[in-house]
């Protein structure tokens, strides 16, 4: 992935390099790309908490950062939705070819009703799972049925339009670099989420 020759043209030429990249090694990239893109917007999340909150005027960002929760956020993206949306975007347009309208419609459909609702609480769980292993799953139960519907409108509320945009308009290969740009938002969105569940959880064991 990185030759020595390679090196200077990232430098040089950046999307020319990275497109060679996707085209020699299209699931390492977008693993490296995607785990990149989720730690970032919980590196976000985790300083938009820290900046609104009172605290000590004193206390830093980074004595308070969450670094373990970052590297999770990084694992989700790299090993789980990179490989899988790499192998469901190929799958879409394998099957439904074309940027007319009806084979555009016909992707969205099926990556928002099929795909979302099920890789929804997949990610959750990822995450849940990473956090607190596998001792928990009840907790876990009672944490998707509390935060999937909601999150679920977000979702449909921010994927829709986008994929629309990235099924119409964005080639095959760029796709899921596409869904990583608009996935900083989102990922940010997700990371609120699961600090918000933390904050929840610390006030019920807590109540005075």
């Amino acid at each position: 992935l990185f030759s020595s020759d390679s090196i200077p043209s990232i430098w040089k030429h950046p999307f020319a390099w990275y497109s060679r990249r996707l085209d020699t090694h299209p699931i390492l990239t977008k693993a490296i790309t995607s785990g990149t893109i989720a730690s970032a917007g919980d590196v976000i999340c985790q300083y938009l908490m820290f900046s609104s909150r009172k605290g000590k005027k004193n206390e830093s960002f980074s004595s308070c950062w969450d670094a373990s929760r970052t590297g999770r956020f990084a694992l989700m993206g790299a090993v789980l939705v990179a490989p899988v949306l790499h192998t469901w975007f190929t799958f879409l347009n394998n099957r439904f070819p074309g940027k007319d309208v009806t084979s555009v419609m016909k992707r969205v459909l099926l990556d928002q009703l099929l795909c979302s609702p099920l890789f929804l609480p997949t990610i959750m769980s990822f995450l849940w799972v990473l956090e607190h292993g596998v001792n928990k799953m009840d907790d876990l139960v009672d944490h998707l049925v509390k935060q999937i519907p909601s999150a679920q409108i977000v979702n449909w509320a921010v994927w829709t339009p986008a994929q629309l945009i990235n099924f119409r308009f964005v080639a095959v290969k760029y796709q899921l670099l596409f869904g990583n740009v608009v996935a900083l938002g989102w990922n940010t969105f997700l990371s609120f989420r699961t600090q918000q569940q933390q904050v929840e959880q610390v006030e019920s064991d807590n109540p005075n």
